[in-house]
């Protein structure tokens, strides 16, 4: 559940435009996001006053590859849900053809730590 979670976000709320949104639940986190910033706290610090934890941040950013396109958004039971769209013609090609080559450039690059398969 995404609760008592400080975030900022960036979604598309027209066409051709984006804005920002701040809140702390994950019903607030509005559908096409595309960028999330959420901030925690790290409970395991001993000798630290409360309240002065060092806060620690996770982004969330979808992407897209190929036929794929990736959103974020928020829902009623306060959890983050990945939307994904694909726009090809044809699903059996776009399944076998840009998922299965998705997935390999992927593996590789994250076994070499590289993180940036090419959009190919």
């Amino acid at each position: 559940m995404f609760m008592d979670l400080r975030f900022m976000c960036v979604f598309r709320f027209k066409i051709w435009w984006m804005t920002q949104r701040m809140g702390a639940r994950g019903q607030e986190i509005p559908f096409e996001t595309q960028f999330l910033i959420v901030e925690g706290r790290d409970d395991s610090h001993f000798g630290e006053e409360e309240g002065e934890q060092p806060a620690s941040y996770v982004v969330f950013l979808p992407i897209l590859e190929g036929y794929f396109r990736a959103v974020l958004q928020g829902n009623e039971k306060n959890e983050l849900e990945i939307c994904l769209e694909s726009a090809g013609s044809d699903p059996f090609d776009v399944i076998t053809n840009v998922t299965a080559h998705g997935v390999k450039q992927g593996l590789e690059s994250s076994s070499k730590e590289e993180f940036h398969p090419s959009l190919s």
